[in-house]
């Protein structure tokens, strides 16, 4: 093989991976723009090993899920908990800790014509216990009045009041994107 015959091969062969890279650095460009999630950390005030994950994400049905972090919980790593964004039936408000620091609270707006906005889930970071409606995962979330609503809450305000009450502000949906970081596709927890 003759001088010109390796470089023109040499051309080639390099071409062909420059493409080759170039279709893989667009396809991760384009997953990435697909799904885009961004995440919001809240440590407890008390205790910053203890941690709320507010993950923004999805493509056309785009929602936050609550996640927590914690030793006691999952070795640490971040655990999935709940949708707090759901079919436009509700949508997250507001995030409040205790003030303890072992309860984080978030409160959802009902859809519907008064939207109205009750306190509908919790974690307790003392026990390592989610605090969910009972009708949770049971497809029957659509059929739930306002007035059951108000039920379910009712648990979530005593067991405040046992954590010392609720630290107010809160951490409001409107903050989210002051104070939250877009990730790669991969870094999602």
């Amino acid at each position: 093989m003759n001088k010109k015959a390796k470089i023109l091969l040499g051309i080639i062969a390099g071409t062909i991976g420059i493409f080759a890279l170039s279709y893989v650095v667009l396809c991760l460009i384009l997953m990435q723009q697909l799904s885009s999630p961004v995440l919001a950390t809240v440590p407890s005030p008390t205790d910053t090993k203890n941690a709320v994950l507010l993950l923004e994400d999805g493509f056309v049905d785009r929602g936050i899920s609550l996640l927590v972090k914690s030793p006691s919980v999952n070795a640490g790593y971040p655990q999935r908990i709940t949708p707090l964004d759901w079919n436009r039936l509700y949508s997250f408000t507001q995030l409040n800790w205790s003030q303890d620091g072992h309860l984080a609270v978030f409160s959802i707006r009902l859809a519907g014509d008064d939207q109205q906005e009750v306190t509908a889930f919790g974690f307790d970071f003392s026990t390592g216990n989610a605090i969910l409606p009972p009708w949770q995962g049971q497809n029957t979330t659509s059929q739930k009045t306002a007035e059951e609503w108000k039920q379910h809450a009712e648990s979530i305000t005593l067991l405040a009041e046992q954590h010392g009450g609720l630290m107010t502000p809160g951490f409001a949906r409107e903050n989210f994107r002051d104070q939250s970081k877009e990730l790669w596709i991969w870094q999602a927890p």
